[in-house]
């Protein structure tokens, strides 16, 4: 089947198939001319010239590597449209005959056969050619044929773009002549022409035509946009136009962006397409920023907080000494307590500031900063956006290694960056400074997870499944280990306590027998001294 689209200069011809071309695999034709046309440097053409030695073909990238060519209105020999059907049958028209412009224009009838058998093609021609098209298709010399018109939605539109373009007035007469045969064409054969589209905006005709066209086709051509794989500069446009990728800043910081920038590169808070010039989007840094508080304990219990014991947590929470973790009740009001005590214990680690554009921030060796970028991202449900540090910082010492690399499909929010100072001495930092670059992937198939997310700069607490089921089975462990410590010591201080007992109940005995035998050798001392002494 052969789409072809029909109508005005400017209007979004060549914008749709080459959106259709390029992202859904739809194939396309070059037209023929017999002539260097004004639009030598967009819209391309396959050149047939007479010349000397007979026709000629060039393309006009070829003609424009030929200084003689470069310039408009050129005095070239024209193929006549009788002489072009003798030489080659085909489909062929002079659309600004009406204005003494005997120049060609059209497709070979062998190369519309060798296509009209695809599944979807997309041309642009005129709307005589799309008659001479349809005509062809009705008495099967060709597949079949779907003609769409488009056309402006003001005059004022058309006048602008116009008076907007790079033309000679000669041209730009040619170009108003040939709208007004295009309209009154249309106005005369509109059954010959499936639909209309009439709009303004270029890409709002081409996203009607593109879901038009799918409708018609037998199957849905390879969407070349969905391929897996990095994005170039040209596919993150694209994908921003579609709405799968949107980057904004705060409308307070707009300003400064696009000064700093020197172009108006965010409108209404949101990254323009036309803004993105390569394979990456850098990342301004925010203002806000959060450091580690001095005099901290120096453990942190990545489950209990600053606690080192589960028991002196629970007895500080007035919960006995003999609680019962293996039942789920009591279990469950643990982990409630434990998971209060982290949050408390996480809140408490860091303190907030906002840097000056003047003093900036000075980031100690070997110190952390936790700092997002001014940037919110938007990503669709398959793309995935990797973060990576920039060599002129990162050669100073100045990395992001610490941080979250990865967006996940389907995230909203800020990008939390963890700059760290890896040398030895201090490094001042400022706002606003562009110390990431940010690459998009397109995943393999759509993920079904919903990765929403609230302010990326908030603090954010390990909250997963998993992570839940761990700290059950590791406070029902850690109550265990201790509630044995607690026996074993008590058992210990048992035993402990009874050898100092009856250690002391021999040493009693002892001074008692002693004392005893003292006392019997002083009673015979005695006896003998009376004895013999007189």
């Amino acid at each position: 089947m052969i789409f072809v689209l029909s109508g005005p200069w400017g209007v979004g011809k060549s914008e749709t198939i080459k959106y259709l071309s390029d992202y859904y695999g739809f194939k396309t034709l070059i037209p023929w001319s017999t002539t260097v046309t004004s639009d030598l440097r967009g819209t391309k053409y396959n050149l047939l010239l007479n010349q000397r030695n007979g026709y000629q073909q060039y393309t006009n990238e070829q003609l424009l590597k030929i200084e003689e060519y470069f310039t408009y209105p050129l005095s070239l020999p024209y193929v006549k449209t009788e002489e072009l059907n003798q030489k080659e049958t085909g489909f062929w028209c002079q659309p600004f005959k009406q204005s003494g412009d005997n120049r060609v224009l059209g497709y070979r009838l062998s190369e519309i056969i060798a296509y009209s058998n695809q599944n979807a093609v997309v041309i642009e021609a005129d709307t005589s050619v799309a008659q001479q098209l349809k005509t062809a298709a009705e008495q099967s010399l060709i597949g079949r044929v779907m003609n769409f018109f488009l056309d402006y939605e003001s005059e004022d539109c058309f006048n602008t773009r116009l008076q907007d373009a790079d033309y000679s007035e000669h041209e730009r007469k040619l170009k108003k002549d040939h709208r007004t045969k295009e309209r009154n064409f249309y106005q005369m054969h509109m059954g010959l022409f499936e639909k209309s589209f009439i709009n303004n905006n270029v890409d709002a005709i081409s996203r009607e035509i593109i879901s038009a066209s799918l409708k018609f086709i037998n199957s849905t051509p390879h969407m070349l946009h969905n391929m897996p794989g990095v994005l170039c500069e040209y596919d993150i446009q694209l994908s921003i136009k579609s709405g799968s990728i949107k980057v904004s800043v705060p409308e307070r910081y707009q300003k400064t962006i696009n000064q700093v920038l020197g172009s108006d590169v965010y409108s209404e808070c949101v990254l323009s397409s036309d803004a993105v010039m390569s394979a990456s989007i850098d990342l301004f840094l925010s203002p806000e920023y959060r450091i580690i508080k001095k005099g901290l304990k120096k453990q942190i219990d990545l489950m209990l907080g600053e606690e080192t014991k589960l028991r002196e947590l629970l007895n500080k929470n007035g919960f006995s000494g003999d609680i019962d973790t293996q039942n789920s009740d009591n279990l469950e009001r643990i982990c409630n307590l434990v998971e209060k005590s982290r949050t408390s214990t996480y809140n408490d680690l860091f303190e907030s500031h906002v840097m000056s554009q003047a003093e900036g921030m000075v980031l100690q060796p070997n110190e952390i900063a936790l700092c997002s970028s001014l940037e919110d991202f938007s990503l669709g449900n398959n793309v995935i956006a990797f973060i990576t540090s920039k060599y002129s910082f990162s050669q100073l010492g100045l990395s992001i290694s610490l941080n979250q690399n990865i967006l996940q499909p389907s995230h909203r929010g800020r990008v939390m960056l963890q700059l760290r100072n890896n040398f030895t001495y201090p490094i001042v930092i400022y706002p606003y400074v562009q110390v990431a670059q940010c690459f998009f992937f397109r995943t393999i198939s759509s993920s079904s997870c919903q990765s929403s997310q609230d302010d990326m700069f908030s603090m954010r607490y390990e909250s997963s499944n998993a992570f839940k089921a761990l700290s059950k089975m590791i406070i029902r462990e850690k109550n265990w280990n201790e509630l044995q410590h607690q026996t074993l010591k008590r058992e210990s201080d048992d035993e402990s306590k009874q050898s100092k007992k009856d250690k002391n109940e021999k040493i009693q005995l002892t001074v008692s027998v002693i004392g005893g035998i003292l006392g019997f050798l002083t009673f015979i001392a005695n006896i003998l001294f009376k004895i013999f002494v007189p």
